[in-house]
C-alpha cells in the first residue's frame, strides 16, 4: 500500500475530508486531492506530513473538538497571510 492509499484510506476511517485535511495542514482541498490521486508529486516529508494531519484531525474528531481547532488554524492562518502582505 502506497502512502496515498494510507492517507485515502485512514480519512475514510475516520471519515474526516480532504478539506479538514487541508484547512489543518493551511492548504487547499484541492493540492489534497490531486496528492491522493496521484496527480502532484510531493516530498516523503510532506506526504508524511499529510498522513501524520490525518491522523491528529481524526483524532480530534473523535474528542469532538475538530470545528474548534480548524477556526482556530483558519484564524492565525489569516493572520500569518496579512502579516506578509
Amino acid at each position: 500500500m502506497t502512502i496515498r492509499e494510507r492517507i485515502r484510506m485512514t480519512r475514510a476511517i475516520y471519515n474526516i475530508t480532504q478539506k479538514d485535511v487541508a484547512d489543518y495542514l493551511g492548504l487547499s482541498k484541492q493540492y489534497i486531492t490531486q496528492i491522493e490521486t496521484n496527480k502532484l508529486t510531493a516530498t516523503d516529508e510532506r506526504m508524511e506530513q499529510i498522513l501524520n494531519a490525518v491522523y491528529s484531525v481524526g483524532e480530534l474528531k473523535k474528542q469532538g473538538r475538530l470545528k474548534e481547532v480548524l477556526e482556530e488554524l483558519k484564524k492565525a492562518n489569516e493572520n500569518n497571510k496579512t502579516k506578509t502582505e
